[in-house]
């Protein structure tokens, strides 16, 4: 029969150390001031074929964290219509990457990724670092997104995604120096998505029903299907598990 101290005793130091953290993720939709903690682009393999992505890490002032990251498009063949849609795959993130970089004062996206530096991390890939993003402060928007365990699809979890379209600056101004903070903040608010892999998973869909009706102050419906809750998170890399 299981009892603390042989748990303990028989768990690996990963398990230990994974054990009694709380998320360190924003928990709330809206707008937040926030420094950049890295900015880098990633280059690995699965199973015989590259990948590159780009990552930024926010945190605020209360040590509460996000993550954007961006996986760039490889044409599937030679054909144009997929060189095509890889191109306009890569040209969104170029437009992300350099809206960001606007926000923190850096105009040319070639003068914001200059001066970088290459390193590799623990699972042997390449990451280059972009050093002028460091510790740059300004406003990202979350909203709250849905997605289901991939190992068991009846468990649901709802998490702070990093709004890509949405950066202010330090004051709180858009790219046309408009005060934009209260109306990001109130669409925010107001946004519940589904993630797109998930969007025919009946539990996603029943907690966002849930969701939208207890925004709008009505009692939630009854769920019948069976949900795990996960208190809401920083916007995870999808390159954890390559």
């Amino acid at each position: 029969m299981a009892n603390l101290h042989t748990l303990a005793a028989e768990a690996t130091k990963e398990v230990l150390d994974s054990l009694g953290k709380e998320s360190s993720g924003i928990k709330t939709p809206g707008v937040h001031a926030v420094s950049i903690i890295a900015a880098y682009n990633t280059t690995g393999t699965k199973d015989g074929n590259e990948w590159n992505s780009v990552t930024v890490e926010f945190e605020t002032e209360n040590g509460e964290t996000a993550r954007l990251s961006e996986f760039f498009a490889v044409p599937k063949t030679n054909s144009q219509e997929d060189i095509d849609k890889a191109n306009r795959t890569n040209t969104r993130i170029m437009n992300v990457m350099t809206r960001l970089a606007k926000a923190i004062g850096i105009p040319d996206i070639k003068v914001a990724t200059s001066g970088y530096q290459e390193s590799t991390d623990d699972k042997g890939r390449t990451v280059t670092t972009y050093p002028k993003f460091k510790n740059k402060k300004l406003n990202i928007v979350t909203y709250t997104e849905i997605s289901a365990d991939q190992k068991d699809p009846s468990k649901v979890y709802v998490t702070q995604t990093v709004d890509a379209n949405k950066f202010l600056d330090k004051d709180g101004k858009d790219g046309l120096g408009r005060d934009s903070v209260e109306s990001f903040n109130a669409e925010a608010k107001a946004r519940f998505e589904i993630a797109y892999r998930d969007q025919t998973n009946p539990s996603c869909i029943s907690k966002l029903a849930t969701l939208q009706e207890q925004s709008m102050g009505h009692a939630p419906a009854a769920v019948t299907q069976p949900l795990t809750g996960m208190p809401s998170a920083e916007t995870a890399s999808n390159d954890d598990d390559i």
